[in-house]
């Protein structure tokens, strides 16, 4: 069995937002090379939350300025960590974003459900998740009672940065430091299922064809700022992009 891999040593420069000021639950970021893919519990923690691999794994793509994404084959990739959603996101409040890439998107999916879709990132129970659709748009969807989602029409072939928060009253996110956008919802009814990666919360046929390279989640609703601006910022310098 292959060890965890290292992560690569980066240290922001002084005029870039570090993630790592603030309270995060899960962070995740390149290099993936192996089983399980370990990310930081915490800001000054040593904590790790592992994702571990399904029966199948995803590859390790090619390197974006030195750092290798999660590369999922579209068939039957998953990660996926057994810590319930209750500790990495509150029902109440919670911040999360994920880098991607999409090569493409399962078109034999009619999409008639939020959440029946390929999954960046979801709750085993279909409960919350950042999905994307064949239109192509990522979604971030939350289950109140009710479906509450917000789409951001994505280019597939390229790097997309979906950054989203919940304040307890509206959930708010914002496509590569775009416009806002905003839509009342109640807190999630249920966080007590698994996180999984890369496949959705209803199985087959619809897995994440594509590749991940950073994920970070907390458990408070951040600021405006940082899902329009820092982790941005944060991003384009790590892996050298222009987002």
């Amino acid at each position: 069995m292959s060890a965890a891999f290292p992560f690569a040593f980066w240290k922001s420069s002084a005029s870039v937002f570090d993630p790592a000021t603030l309270s995060l639950t899960g962070w995740w970021r390149g290099s993936f090379s192996a089983s399980p893919w370990v990310g930081t519990a915490s800001a000054g923690s040593s904590g790790t939350r592992d994702l571990t691999e399904g029966t199948n794994a995803p590859a390790s793509g090619s390197a974006v300025n030195g750092f290798n994404p999660a590369d999922f084959d579209g068939t039957n990739d998953e990660l996926s960590n057994a810590t319930t959603m209750g500790t990495l996101l509150s029902a109440s409040a919670w911040m999360a974003w994920v880098l991607f890439w999409a090569d493409g998107i399962d078109t034999s999916n009619a999409d008639a459900t939020a959440y029946n879709n390929d999954a960046l990132i979801c709750d085993a129970g279909q409960f919350w998740g950042i999905h994307l659709r064949n239109t192509p748009t990522v979604q971030i969807y939350q289950w109140d009672g009710a479906a509450k989602v917000n789409a951001h029409a994505i280019s597939t072939g390229a790097w997309n940065l979906i950054c989203a928060r919940y304040d307890g009253t509206n959930l708010r996110s914002s496509l590569n430091g775009g416009a806002i956008t905003s839509l009342a919802a109640g807190n999630i009814t249920t966080t007590t299922h698994a996180l999984k990666v890369g496949e959705n919360a209803a199985g087959s046929p619809s897995y994440l064809d594509g590749k991940i390279l950073d994920i970070g989640m907390m458990a408070s609703a951040g600021s405006d700022a940082n899902i329009t601006t820092d982790i941005k910022a944060y991003v384009n310098n790590r892996y050298a992009l222009s987002l």
